[in-house]
């Protein structure tokens, strides 16, 4: 008989979230929804390497656990937010997998991240650990995409899987810049992180 623990289909979906805004959550429903995933894993990043004079991880953390507070297919990891030192995505995937290995991980990325992955730190790790769920809007151009992934598969036996999200323009650094300018973030962020912003005086003309 097995005793074995089910698969869960895991989606994850890393950031500054500095702020989180509805364009990550319209990305993570629409992996969740179309990818069959049982649930999205938010997790902020700790020291980047790659982003520069990011907001306090605690601040960026309670943030998007506001924002995803009302989906049941959320949840939140501080995983990378403690750890020492930069903050690199293949030890965040070997970590959950040691925690959990009988889970399938989708780490969930825009298209024109794909271009770039091989020049992330282990790339061969992260592929090994997880299926990339690459984000394409709707007229992105795939024949470049697709001899990207063939390079990718070739190189890594990396698992790819393609879902389509509309077009939206939503950038974290506008944001800031709005409401840096005291302009209004409604329908652009959930409104019980617009609270907390206000709260905490974030974004404003005294911060960075």
């Amino acid at each position: 008989m097995d005793f074995s623990i089910p698969q869960s289909r895991i989606g994850i979906l890393g950031g500054t979230f500095d702020p989180i805004h509805y364009g990550h959550l319209i990305i993570a429903e629409t992996a969740r929804e179309q990818l069959g995933l049982d649930r999205v894993l938010f997790i902020p990043s700790g020291n980047s390497y790659m982003k520069q004079e990011v907001s306090d991880s605690i601040h960026r953390y309670h943030m998007t656990k506001l924002a995803i507070s009302d989906n049941p297919y959320f949840s939140i990891s501080d995983i990378e937010i403690n750890r020492l030192g930069p903050t690199y995505t293949y030890e965040t995937l070997m970590s959950l997998k040691q925690i959990n290995p009988a889970d399938q991980y989708y780490f969930i990325v825009g298209a024109d991240t794909l271009f770039s992955i091989s020049s992330w730190k282990c790339p061969e790790i992260v592929l090994k650990n997880c299926t990339l769920a690459v984000s394409i809007r709707e007229g992105y151009p795939l024949e470049h995409l697709q001899a990207e992934i063939e390079s990718l598969r070739h190189a890594f036996h990396a698992d790819i899987s393609l879902f389509t999200t509309e077009r939206y323009d939503i950038s974290s650094t506008v944001l800031k810049e709005k409401i840096k300018n005291q302009q209004s973030v409604k329908y652009w962020i959930p409104d019980p992180v617009i609270q907390y912003i206000k709260k905490n005086y974030l974004y404003q003309n005294h911060d960075k």
